[in-house]
């Protein structure tokens, strides 16, 4: 049996910054399933492999201006004997902000504990795109995720 677990955060994250957002996950050990799909088709469609993220970030801007929704509407994180999901709002559907989730079975330790500590690493991220400034303030209101 599955179960699954979640928490909001009124923050949000648009266009480049949610590839941003990945980007940093996955420098963290946090590998985005669909974006790492995504960028591994990249790389087999050019003749220099290291252009794929330049690729990724133009199809995004393209899509975002010219499409019904955003490029990246979220991705997954999958481990042993759980996965993380993330979700970014849509403000043109009136859904803004973040949903973090687990989805996970009876035997996996901790999952809420998990799940904390996910929000908390995506909190993290997010406030390292402050200014100096505002990173103090950013970071104590992304600390605000409530059960959803």
């Amino acid at each position: 049996m599955l179960f699954l677990a979640s928490r909001a955060l009124e923050h949000e994250v648009s266009g480049e910054n949610r590839l941003g957002l990945l980007a940093k996950l996955q420098e963290r050990d946090l590998r985005p399933l669909i974006r790492s799909t995504r960028l591994s088709s990249y790389e087999q469609l050019l003749p220099d492999a290291a252009r794929a993220v330049e690729m990724e970030r133009l199809v995004a801007a393209l899509t975002d201006s010219d499409g019904p929704g955003p490029y990246v509407q979220g991705d997954l994180f999958c481990f042993d004997d759980h996965l993380f999901f993330l979700l970014f709002g849509d403000t043109a559907h009136g859904a803004a902000g973040l949903r973090a989730g687990i989805v996970y079975e009876t035997r996996t330790s901790e999952p809420l504990r998990k799940l904390d500590s996910f929000c908390q690493t995506v909190s993290l991220c997010l406030g390292g795109d402050a200014s100096a400034e505002r990173s103090e303030d950013l970071a104590v209101g992304l600390t605000a995720w409530r059960n959803s």
